[in-house]
């Protein structure tokens, strides 16, 4: 059901969806991992992060994941002082550190 809001880009109700899940299961990194993708297109960074790291911990080679937290990083940048390593985690994704 979260997959199918998010590609409808109703993004706030598969948020809701999602959390409802990881308070059932909160060792669940795909659901980590799709709702740092959804914080961050609702401009939500810091908890976009919180998920993404709550992702990488329990599947360190998550290459969405990765992606996710460059894409987070990347616009926290834009959006404040530049953190270090912004796009570290773009080559573990397979995709180029310019991919931005």
């Amino acid at each position: 059901m979260g997959e199918l809001l998010r590609r409808q880009e109703q993004w706030p109700i598969a948020v809701s969806i999602y959390e409802k899940i990881l308070q059932d299961n909160p060792d669940f990194p795909e659901v980590h991992t799709k709702l740092s993708y959804l914080l961050y297109r609702l401009g939500d960074f810091e908890e976009g992060l919180r998920e993404t790291k709550a992702a990488l911990a329990r599947t360190p080679d998550n290459a969405e994941a990765h992606k996710n937290a460059g894409l987070l990083l990347q616009d926290m940048r834009n959006s404040m002082p530049a953190p270090p390593n912004s796009t570290r985690h773009f080559p573990q994704a397979g995709l180029p550190v310019s991919a931005l």
